[in-house]
């Protein structure tokens, strides 16, 4: 949650979508430059959409809210084991509730991204280096109210998972430890993020679905911000998520339509804040939280290419 406010100017927005134009011209300006630029060109997406009770906010309470974003990235790659490369990243976010104005956004981001690990690799071939400029821009900016629209990001991230695989424990991994320069919300920021996310649990697959129950952790720590207890907090829950597709054959050459398919799913989550790493937040904070939704994605952001 970022409690800084933002600009009421309305030209933010266009220097995004200017900023999005312009990365798809340099993008292409590759392609036509190589003879198997269909090969070089990599297309991902990923997205989220849940209701949440309390969402861990003082702001509003009970928050009641469905919060959602998407992001659709384009790689290009220049070498032919996929390790190295541009991208471009627009992501556009929003939210049911009004009060949380500045979760209604779309973002447009381009860097570079290094992957030091061999793809066979099945454990390591989705760490990745990363360097990336983004600008964001606010759909309902109120005036009188500031964030920042430019961040700098150097850093690494890291998936993994192996819910297609046979084996009845399932393991899924999510963490990014980077410097950001603003993060959006102030211009001397300058500071290390370290955010993530773990689940672990035994998976049920019939014939064409996969059904999931796990136990989780979430965690975002910023050291050099204790007064930011949003930004400072570590969560457990459990939850369940079933994937209607999830247990269909599949190649990786079966095309994006099919892997999103398999990756979809409904997921329920009870969550419970299990420390603050920083200063504590207002009483009026909900130390739980329940949250209902689905998820989709494809297999380009865990490496999973041919």
């Amino acid at each position: 949650m970022n409690r800084t406010k933002c600009k009421p100017e309305k030209t933010i927005l266009f220097r995004v979508y200017g900023t999005v134009g312009a990365l798809l011209i340099f993008l292409s300006s590759f392609s036509q430059a190589s003879a198997n630029w269909d090969e070089k060109i990599q297309f991902d997406i990923q997205g989220d959409a849940h209701y949440s009770r309390y969402n861990f906010t003082d702001i509003k309470k009970p928050y009641d809210g469905i919060d959602a974003w998407v992001e659709i990235k384009s790689t290009y790659w220049f070498d032919d084991a996929k390790s190295f490369s541009p991208f471009i990243s627009i992501i556009p976010t929003t939210t049911s509730e009004d009060e949380f104005w500045w979760q209604r956004n779309v973002q447009a981001g381009i860097g570079l991204q290094y992957y030091p690990f061999n793809s066979d690799s099945d454990y390591l071939k989705a760490a990745r280096i990363f360097a990336m400029y983004a600008i964001r821009g606010y759909y309902d900016q109120p005036s009188g109210f500031d964030l920042e629209e430019e961040d700098v990001q150097i850093g690494v991230d890291y998936y993994y998972e192996n819910l297609f695989d046979d084996e009845t424990v399932t393991t899924l991994i999510w963490t990014n430890a980077r410097f950001s320069s603003t993060n959006f919300s102030i211009p001397d920021y300058n500071a290390f993020l370290w955010l993530g996310n773990v689940k672990l649990g035994p998976k049920i697959k019939t014939k064409k679905s996969i059904l999931l129950t796990y136990a989780f952790a979430d965690w975002t720590y910023v050291p050099k911000y204790d007064e930011r207890w949003w930004e400072n907090f570590g969560r457990v829950g459990v939850g369940a998520r079933w994937y209607p597709w999830g247990s269909l054959p599949y190649k990786e050459n079966d095309g994006i339509f099919k892997d999103i398919m398999r990756r979809f799913n409904l997921y329920a989550e009870v969550a419970q804040n299990a420390a603050w790493f920083g200063d504590s937040p207002p009483n009026a904070v909900e130390e739980t939280d329940v949250r209902v939704g689905f998820t989709f994605s494809t297999g380009g952001f865990l490496r999973l290419i041919e």
